[in-house]
C-alpha cells in the first residue's frame, strides 16, 4: 500500500498534547510530523474500537527502528 499521500497532507496538532507526548513518550508530535512527511509511515489504519473512537484512525511510523502508533 502506497502511503506517500500522508507525506502531502497539512498536518496540525495541539501544542499541549505534543509536550506532554514528549514527556511521556520521549517523541514530540512534531517529531512524529517529520517522520510523517519524510514517508516513514509503514501503516494507516482504521482505530479498533469505532465505538468509543468513531472516525479514529491510527498512523503507525518508524521512529528510531521502532513503531509509533499515533491516533489522528
Amino acid at each position: 500500500m502506497n502511503l506517500n499521500w500522508l507525506s502531502e497532507k497539512e498536518l496540525e496538532w495541539d501544542q499541549q498534547k505534543s509536550e506532554l507526548a514528549k514527556e511521556k513518550h520521549r517523541k514530540s508530535l512534531e517529531e512524529v510530523a517529520l517522520l510523517i512527511k519524510a514517508g516513514k509511515v509503514k501503516a494507516f489504519l482504521k482505530h479498533h474500537n469505532q465505538e468509543k473512537y468513531p472516525n479514529q484512525w491510527l498512523i503507525v511510523v518508524n521512529a528510531d527502528d521502532y513503531p509509533w502508533v499515533v491516533p489522528c
